[in-house]
């Protein structure tokens, strides 16, 4: 997205120095990934926090929408954030199961104008059930807004409802196979539980939905890549 009024600022995966600054959202970025660079296990891919040029889209969509408080001072703090990391090729790791785990992490917190305006022209069902897999949910998919993307595997939406976004958040599996089910929480500890856990995939099935197996892999995992849980 091109820079809005005021200078656009982008921060990668840099050293990291863990002075506090006046963005929280910018620190626990920095912290989620901070280690990557220094791991002998684990690399980076594209990691991005962009913020300070997303007034005009914000203040746009506030035109047409009432915003919660925690999506106000998130989209004050971030225009949008991607983080992905992996296992480095040959990582000396011990795998649960080296045929069938994926290790590695991802979060695509969309900007606020993509977030309710849908993603090349589609929204709603069309954009969050591309395989028509569930019918009967029609009508709550066409009131869900993206607001974490993960495309093929995952989007964690807000709904709306009668001119208003609520910070209240569903998951919507992408690949078809699952239920689609709301989250006991908003965005900010939505955020706050996927920093923790790095995103690690199926993160949010361990820490929300009360995934023995995921538990597990998360836990596993991130103790040997970050030597935590």
């Amino acid at each position: 997205m091109a820079p809005l009024g005021g200078a656009a600022r982008q921060t990668r995966l840099l050293a990291y120095h863990p002075a506090m600054s006046d963005n929280p959202v910018s620190d626990r970025y920095h912290a989620c990934i901070a280690p990557l660079a220094a791991s002998s296990v684990a690399k980076a891919g594209r990691c991005v926090l962009s913020y300070g040029h997303n007034g005009a889209d914000l203040a746009r969509v506030r035109q047409t929408l009432t915003l919660p408080a925690a999506i106000e001072r998130f989209y004050g703090r971030a225009d949008s954030m991607q983080i992905r990391w992996r296992l480095q090729q040959g990582a000396a790791i011990e795998y649960l199961d080296r045929e069938i785990d994926i290790v590695g992490g991802e979060a695509n917190v969309l900007p606020v104008s993509t977030c309710v305006d849908g993603i090349d022209g589609r929204r709603g069902a069309e954009l969050l059930d591309p395989y028509g897999s569930f019918p009967e949910a029609r009508e709550l998919l066409d009131r869900l807004a993206p607001f974490d993307y993960c495309e093929g595997e995952f989007a964690v939406c807000l709904e709306m409802e009668s001119g208003r976004v609520l910070d209240r958040l569903h998951f919507v599996p992408l690949d078809g196979v699952g239920e689609i089910r709301p989250l006991p929480v908003g965005v900010e500890d939505y955020l706050q539980r996927g920093f923790a856990m790095r995103f690690i995939h199926h993160w949010v099935e361990a820490a929300f939905f009360d995934s023995p197996d995921w538990t597990a892999f998360s836990k596993h995992y991130l103790a040997q890549v970050f030597g935590s849980e």
